[in-house]
């Protein structure tokens, strides 16, 4: 047995050990050769840099492998992406869809540009205000329309007065709601929009609109 180290009291007891590391390595190899075959010319003749070179081979095919299932991975992401992208865009088409349905059922009437919805809903509503906004959003939206036309005007007024009734079949409709609309905007409080009034302007302004095909 190797002697014990001397210690004082208090101190741990211990056996002091070498370690061969040649020794070590030439277990290691030894082990290396045996279970490549043993007594194989080709292995009992093998070096160290020999062993090296097949370890180092090993990794690049482990390498390799690797590479393929990354690229894989990439593709199956990328696929995943694309097909995800392309089903949030029907499923938006669809949700925009069943809205549009909804709107006509609550408002029985057929697909329409989402500002008639609008305007449609605050002119159903029992609130003189509503009635207000939705002859000026009406006004508005008549406004674009002439302007895409080609009519020619600074004003709605201007532009009307240049159109004529061949080129232009609601005109008429258009001057009698851009009128009370006007009283809406000059007279504010003091011009009294009864149900009657606000329910013909605006189905003058539809006329409008439908024959502009908005």
């Amino acid at each position: 047995m190797p002697p014990i180290a001397e210690y004082r009291e208090g101190e741990i007891e211990f056996q002091k050990y070498g370690i061969d590391i040649s020794g070590l390595l030439q277990s290691l190899w030894d082990y290396v050769r045996s279970f490549f075959g043993a007594g194989d010319p080709l292995v009992s003749t093998a070096t160290y840099v020999d062993v090296f070179q097949f370890i180092a081979g090993i990794l690049e095919v482990i390498a390799i492998i690797g590479l393929l299932l990354s690229l894989a991975m990439l593709y199956g992401w990328l696929y995943a992406a694309v097909r995800l992208k392309k089903y949030g865009a029907q499923a938006e088409e669809a949700l925009a869809a069943e809205e549009k349905r909804f709107r006509e059922r609550a408002l029985g009437k057929e697909a329409q540009n989402p500002r008639r919805v609008d305007i449609a809903t605050h002119s159903a509503s029992d609130n003189p205000n509503d009635w207000r906004i939705a002859i000026v959003e009406a006004d508005i939206l008549l406004e674009e329309i002439l302007e895409k036309h080609g009519f020619v005007g600074a004003t709605i007024g201007e532009k009307l007065r240049g159109a004529s009734i061949e080129s232009f079949r609601t005109l008429n409709d258009a001057w009698e709601a851009h009128k009370v609309r006007n009283k809406i905007a000059h007279e504010g409080a003091g011009f009294e929009l009864t149900e009657r009034i606000a329910k013909q302007t605006i189905a003058q302004y539809e006329n409008v609109f439908n024959e502009f095909e908005v």
